[in-house]
């Protein structure tokens, strides 16, 4: 560039000058996606930020495009860092409240960064790691899951139904073997995920079983996919939650001290209107199930915002609202037509109650990962 510009406009750089203009292209170019050459001080910053997401969230992520952008994001960061050089987004005012979850990992980064070079990350810096969490999070691929179809009619309805599913779960299923109903008892079930089956199922098999229809319609495919959501999203169930919404040893005996808990910790996170409060304290708005007299599952009919929202507390005490009596309460405020995510969480409750060991185990205060430790193993 010094070269150049002294060729065609006769203009001579000083020292500084030329220092300058390189900052600025290592910074400017530090913005676009280059392959990552192995540093090991970016690997061991990586891990030590991937292990502190773990242990306080239980995330992992085991995505190969994460792990080829993640630690290109780490170096060009210090490298800006270093030079004093930041880019600039306006996305940072509303990130936070946009993808809280993904936010607070992006906090995470941050303050592992600042304690090792003694100075935190800009919030555009913060912003971006925000999106690459939230876009990791939001486009994770899962396993295609083994399926054993039944079929009860002829040839041409099993190739049919194949291509049926190819074309529309083709990222989730794949049939890999088809028989008659009568040779159930000749499969090994455990090398499948479920079952799909075209002849009603009437027995208990060591798998999920899903029917459909002789000829497979779209509706089949809707039922199919929220069943799968429900079966296998043990890893899905970890983002339902956030740190700021579990609190342990609440002392409260009222439902307006129950709601004013619950207020304080989602405004920790969230804008809310005071307002807000009164619908957790609204019986026309929050309905009550119970789980042995010991988890109370409160639901909002009006959920809070447009984010779902997930709240437990455990309280020193039980209390009772309506002849309900819990000590564990879980706030659900789920906008939209949340109901396989609701009913994930009740059938996961629902097993825990049953269970007395991990029932006892959420009742004496765990930390929030036992807590999702204890959901995940029950789902």
């Amino acid at each position: 560039m010094h070269l150049y510009a002294r060729e065609h406009f006769n203009v001579e750089f000083d020292e500084y000058e030329i220092q300058n203009i390189t900052i600025q292209l290592i910074c400017k170019r530090s913005t676009k996606g280059l392959t990552f050459i192995k540093d090991l001080n970016i690997i061991n910053l990586q891990n030590e930020i991937l292990d502190k997401i773990k242990e306080k969230t239980l995330i992992t992520f085991n995505d190969e495009h994460f792990n080829k952008v993640f630690p290109l994001y780490l170096k060009y960061t210090l490298i800006r860092q270093k030079y004093g050089e930041k880019i600039r987004t306006p996305l940072y005012e509303d990130i936070q409240y946009d993808y809280p979850l993904a936010y607070y990992l992006a906090q995470i980064v941050s303050q592992t960064i600042k304690k090792h070079t003694k100075t935190g990350i800009s919030r555009s810096e913060i912003t971006n790691f925000t999106i690459l969490f939230n876009n990791t999070i939001n486009n994770k691929k899962y396993s295609q899951k083994k399926v054993l179809l039944i079929n009860c009619m002829s040839e041409s309805i099993k190739t049919f139904i194949n291509h049926f599913v190819e074309k529309e779960l083709y990222d989730q299923l794949v049939i890999t073997k088809s028989i008659h109903y009568y040779e159930i008892e000749e499969q090994d079930l455990n090398q499948y995920d479920l079952i799909i089956s075209t002849a009603s199922i009437h027995r208990q098999l060591p798998i999920p079983v899903i029917s459909i229809n002789y000829i497979m319609t779209q509706d089949d495919i809707i039922r199919i996919k929220s069943y799968l959501s429900y079966l296998f999203n043990d890893e899905q169930m970890l983002y339902y939650f956030h740190p700021n919404f579990y609190q342990t040893h609440v002392s409260v005996k009222t439902l307006k001290g129950l709601a004013t808990s619950f207020y304080q910790s989602i405004k920790t996170v969230y804008r809310l209107n005071d307002s807000k409060k009164n619908d957790i304290m609204n019986k026309n708005i929050c309905s009550i199930h119970t789980f042995e007299n010991q988890i109370g599952l409160l639901r909002l009919s009006r959920p809070l915002n447009s984010n779902n929202i997930i709240s437990i507390i455990i309280l020193e005490e039980p209390m009772t609202i309506e002849n309900q009596t819990f000590k564990i309460a879980i706030l659900f405020s789920c906008a939209g037509n949340q109901n396989v995510m609701y009913n994930t969480l009740f059938s996961t409750l629902k097993n825990i109650s049953k269970n007395k060991e991990d029932l006892d185990n959420l009742i004496f205060h765990p930390s929030y990962t036992e807590f999702l430790s204890i959901l995940l193993k029950n789902k």
